[in-house]
């Protein structure tokens, strides 16, 4: 992939441009569940319905902080995937992971919460702070640590944002020898629409270029009692 700034494909990146972090932002939600934790609003050996009763429904009851956090949980996947409105409207994507019946037994097994983690991570955040992710990330670390970091960019901040764009693949010669092709069994995971990969990614159809303004919000949702909020997916932030 290759970048450009001010969302056009002109400009070439700065040090100032900003840019998707996607799957990157999987760790500052951690540490802010982690910092949860710390000051003692979150048991990691506790189940998640203690917290947000709703999880506990098909069968999820036992699942641990510590399994949801770790991808142990069992919900890479949504028997209905997403539009990217729901994604983002900070109600759908609480309510179907909640609903959601496991693809493995729960602490049994380990696959990677492509998307649905920022709808685990955000939601149990919100229910046992009272505050979005995203503004538990400003206040808690990024501001304090004075760092260009959001999950939820901030007004006027979008003129800074880079796009991503395709480009030619390296020849060999030019790779020095990198792979620059998935594994065949991996190239079979995302092409089979039945398998637990492909749904996963699939989570939210079709997906959205989350760096366009339609893609992506400006700004983070302010949290509601009837509506609370969830993260833009960790996979591609908002």
């Amino acid at each position: 992939m290759a970048g450009s700034a001010d969302g056009d494909g002109g400009q070439p990146w700065t040090e100032e441009t900003a840019q998707v972090l996607r799957s990157g932002t999987k760790g500052p939600s951690s540490a802010v569940l982690l910092l949860l934790a710390d000051r003692g609003l979150l048991d990691l050996d506790a189940p998640v319905a203690d917290y947000w009763t709703e999880f506990k429904a098909a069968g999820k009851g036992d699942v641990t902080v510590r399994q949801l956090m770790s991808h142990q949980a069992g919900l890479p996947a949504l028997d209905v995937p997403l539009t990217a409105a729901q994604a983002v409207d900070g109600v759908s994507g609480p309510a179907a992971v909640a609903g959601q019946r496991p693809l493995w037994e729960p602490g049994r097994a380990h696959g990677y919460h492509p998307h649905t983690f920022s709808w685990l991570t955000g939601e149990l955040a919100y229910r046992v702070s009272g505050r979005s992710l995203g503004t538990l990330l400003a206040e808690e670390l990024a501001g304090p640590l004075g760092l260009d970091l959001w999950i939820g960019l901030p007004p006027g901040q979008r003129e800074r944002v880079g796009r991503l764009a395709p480009v030619e693949p390296l020849s060999s010669a030019a790779g020095a020898g990198l792979r620059f092709r998935p594994r065949p069994e991996v190239a079979a995971a995302y092409a089979d629409p039945q398998s637990p990969t492909r749904r996963a990614f699939g989570a939210i159809s079709p997906a959205p270029d989350g760096t366009t303004p339609a893609g992506a919000p400006g700004s983070c949702p302010a949290p509601t009692a009837s509506a609370p909020p969830a993260p833009w997916p960790a996979a591609m932030p908002r």
